[in-house]
């Protein structure tokens, strides 16, 4: 059985979505630094970031269903002139 698309307004969406991006960047940056950095890496609180890292990756997926473009709010409705400039209608070149 599918979930569906909780009816929260556009902007709160917009907003869990940046929140979520930024909390995935910073988790990545400390990962990644702790991975190939390890004399950078400062320790302390930055192990939250790294332990919260694959955690943030797995929700990556199910946040850009539910509030990214994926769930259809983001495109133009079929028929409209974007749509249409959108489309490829040349052929093959050679």
């Amino acid at each position: 059985m599918a979930r569906s698309v909780p009816s929260l307004h556009p902007a709160l969406q917009r907003l869990l979505w940046v929140a979520h991006a930024a909390l995935f960047f910073q988790s990545g940056l400390q990962f990644t630094t702790w991975l190939l950095a390890p004399a950078d890496f400062a320790g302390g609180s930055a192990w939250a970031w790294v332990a919260a890292f694959p955690l943030l990756l797995i929700g990556f997926f199910p946040v850009q269903r539910r509030l990214g473009c994926a769930s259809g709010h983001c495109t133009a409705p079929r028929g409209s002139r974007r749509d249409d400039d959108d489309r490829y209608t040349g052929g093959m070149p050679g």
